[in-house]
This record gives structure tokens, sequence and C-alpha cells, in this order.
């Protein structure tokens, strides 16, 4: 899976190096599954066997809580002439997902578009990634019937809609269940650092909140990636104020979380140096 690939390589830029520049570390944030690996970067571990142990664990956590996710039934049968139709009409050519993207809308009208839809959360505004790029989780089924209830609302806005990638509605209460089950299987993962082993700030996605005042980071991860929305703007400016930040490290998944940061960040006035987690990793050993 694309999910599991990408812990692998952020925890493998993360492994420990005769590295001093890393003593600039101040504070970690990552978007989504990220949030793993910041928790990762957060414990700053130095001995190669007790962060060796610390990454199989991980690893096992984030692929458990994956393959838990895939094993959910969608609620709904996805109409194969919706699925045609939209993709006759989008020249892209990806195939419907439990996950969209729209760039364009503002929170607000999207989140009421969204209630008067569906009252009974089947879809959810999962991620609010900066102040007009958002997120919809919910089954394909009701969002590809969300699109062509709004699609001339959409284009009179010039509201750009795309299908993610992933095949999991993540930060939605859809996949609580799927949360459940991981916290049966603790012993599969193995022991877990707890929140007091963590030697810099690692920030929560959900709200403005420090990790290090946490009770379970294995619980954060769960509800924080496949429960709980993301408030990316919230919880990023909170971090870089509270840790007094001047250079972002992203430990992504991908180079969006840099992209979002510098958008919802726009109006703080301080200097921020951007590098992803591979060009940190490179320049610090």
């Amino acid at each position: 899976m694309a999910g599991i690939c990408v812990h692998v390589c952020q925890v493998a830029h993360l492994q420990p190096t005769a590295r001093g520049a890393d003593e600039d570390v101040v504070a970690a944030l990552g978007h989504s599954i990220g949030l793993q690996a910041a928790v990762v970067a957060g414990m700053r571990t130095r001995r190669v066997d007790e962060f060796l142990a610390l990454a199989a664990s991980s690893l096992k956590l984030v692929a458990l809580s994956l393959v838990r996710g895939h094993q959910l039934d969608e609620a709904r049968a996805v109409s194969p002439e919706l699925v045609s139709r939209y993709l006759a009409r989008d020249g892209k050519g990806r195939a419907p997902t439990p996950m969209a993207s729209l760039t364009g809308m503002s929170r607000h009208d999207l989140s009421s578009a969204v209630s008067r839809y569906a009252q009974d959360g089947r879809l959810s505004v999962s991620l609010v990634n900066s102040p007009t790029v958002q997120v919809l989780s919910g089954s394909t089924a009701d969002l590809l019937d969300f699109y062509f209830a709004h699609e001339s609302v959409f284009a009179e806005s010039r509201v750009s809609w795309a299908f993610l990638s992933n095949s999991i509605p993540f930060h939605s209460s859809r996949l609580a269940p799927a949360a459940r089950r991981v916290r049966d299987d603790l012993a599969f993962i193995g022991p877990m650092p707890g929140a007091d082993a963590l030697r810099v700030p690692v920030y929560a996605t959900d709200a403005p909140r420090n990790l290090q005042q946490s009770t379970d980071l294995v619980q954060e991860f769960l509800d924080q990636v496949l429960v709980r929305p993301i408030e990316w703007e919230l919880a990023a400016g909170h971090a870089i104020g509270d840790a007094a930040v001047e250079r972002v490290v992203d430990c992504g998944p991908g180079p969006g979380a840099r992209r979002f940061t510098r958008e919802c960040l726009r109006a703080d006035a301080r200097p921020l140096r951007f590098e992803s987690v591979q060009q940190f990793s490179r320049r610090a050993r």
C-alpha cells in the first residue's frame, strides 16, 4: 500500500546519524499520516537499536490501521453509470474514490452545502488544508451524488473538484470502527513510547495542541488520521507561533503540507524557511 511505503520512506530519513544540525529542531508537525513520522521525529532517538524498535512498532501501527480501514465495507454500491458519466466529464480520467478535494471554495460554503445534502453525517469536511482547499470524505457513491448535485454551482464559482487516490475515507467518523479494531490488536503492534518520551513538541492536527500533554499517542494517531478532521490552518499557526519556529521541516506525505502551510501563514510577518524531510536529512548529515 502507498501509505505504508510513505511511512517507510519518512522513517528512513529520520534514522539516527552523526548529524549535529538536528539540534536546531524545536518542534514536529505532520500532515495526515505524516503525524506518525512527526511523533518518531519528536522522540529524537539516538541509539540505533532503540530507533529500529520504535520504527518497527510505528510501521505496524500504520499498516494495521490501513488494513482495518480497508476492511470496512462501503455502505452504498457505486453506480457504473455515474462513474462513466463522471469520467466522461473529467479529462484527467481519475476514477472516483472515497475522498475528493475542492479548491476555490470556503470552509463555510462547503460545510453549508454538505449539511444541506447529508445531515446524517454520511459526508464530512475531513481536511481543511488552507482557506480555499478542503477535502470531503464519505462513500464514493455519496461523493458522486454530491458532485452531480452541485456541478453547476462549482462551474459558476470556478471551484476545482478532484478525487484523491485514497481508497479509504480518512478523517471521518466512518472509520471509528476501524480505530477500535486496531486498539484490540495492540499486542501485534508492540510497545510504543508514551508522550513523556517526546523530546520536542509534536503538534496535533485536529486542534492547536501539543502532544507532549497527551495521555496516549497511539490513540492520538488513530483519532487524528482515521476519525478526526484536520484543521491545518489552526494547527500550523499554533505550532509555528508556540515554538517560535523559523524553519519548517515537512514530514509529508508529499509536498502538499508545505504548500498548505505557506497559504495558511501568508499574513505572518516572520520569514520562514521550508524544506522537506528528505532535504533536511541530506543537509543534516
